[in-house]
């Protein structure tokens, strides 16, 4: 494994109370097994550009936006390969939030994102996030969100042979398309001491899209990468924190998930 790296960061605050930052960063990573089992390297160009200013007394709004280029190659196994064995890759993003206050300890967050990714059509991701402060030891707040897992390579040119000879038992999906999540969360915060504060919050996650393994058109081999599954999951989390002495902090959770037979074939 070997690799190099090269972050710069630059920001401005200016009196009106805005603040601008520019980041960009450039990554090599390179990673090779021993005795010919397959090697790749990738190198990342990555820029954001992000801005926050006050619009008049009660509304906070954030905009940005970034590109990010990798170009990589993979040199797999006879077994085991990509093809094409290297490409280049654009994402881009950008994204607006605004934060409004309702009225004294209510606040509403709208927020949206739109990615453009290499494979797939841009995709628009939405959030929506409320919270109520009635008084400084309590807080409740509730949000709704949406979030892709974009296409891979993995997912688009991986190629799998039981053999070098052998035809292919399993290849990438050229529509392959997003993985979807549509989350939906609430939970409430307490302070009832200045030493102890406690959490808990509740979860349920709705998945489209999710990747499956199929036969090709006709029922026949080799196996396919698809996008025929859909499922649910909920739970629920608790966590808290007790300061016993300045120097000495106590934090524990727990995870109630329910990842129970919900998932199912999209028809």
């Amino acid at each position: 494994i070997a690799g190099r790296n090269l972050v710069a960061r630059w920001s401005h605050a200016s009196q009106g109370g805005s603040q601008l930052q520019v980041q960009a960063y450039y990554d090599r990573a390179e990673r090779a097994t021993e005795g010919g089992g397959g090697k790749f390297k990738v190198d990342t160009y990555d820029l954001d550009v992000q801005d926050s200013f006050a619009l008049g007394e009660r509304q906070q709004f954030v905009w940005g936006a970034g590109v990010r280029t990798s170009r990589y190659r993979i040199a797999g196994t006879p077994t085991f390969f990509f093809a094409p064995d290297s490409r280049t890759l654009t994402l881009a993003n950008l994204f607006v939030q605004d934060t409004v206050t309702l009225s004294q300890g209510l606040r509403l967050t709208l927020g949206l994102k739109v990615e453009d990714d290499p494979y797939v059509d841009p995709e628009p991701l939405p959030n929506v996030r409320l919270a109520w402060t009635p008084n400084e030891t309590t807080m409740l707040w509730a949000a709704v969100s949406k979030a892709v897992r974009s296409p891979t390579p993995f997912d688009r040119d991986v190629v799998e042979k039981l053999g070098p000879t052998a035809p292919p038992q399993l290849i990438g999906d050229a529509q392959f398309q997003h993985e979807k999540l549509t989350a939906y969360e609430a939970g409430v915060r307490v302070r009832p001491t200045a030493a102890v504060s406690l959490s808990v919050s509740a979860y349920y996650n709705d998945y489209d899209q999710l990747r499956t393994i199929e036969l090709s058109p006709g029922g026949r081999l080799p196996l396919v990468w698809g996008n025929l599954m859909q499922g649910s999951t909920y739970g629920l989390e608790a966590w808290g924190e007790y300061s016993v002495r300045p120097w000495w902090r106590l934090t524990g959770g727990v995870n109630g998930a329910l990842n129970i037979g919900q998932f199912s074939a999209n028809q």
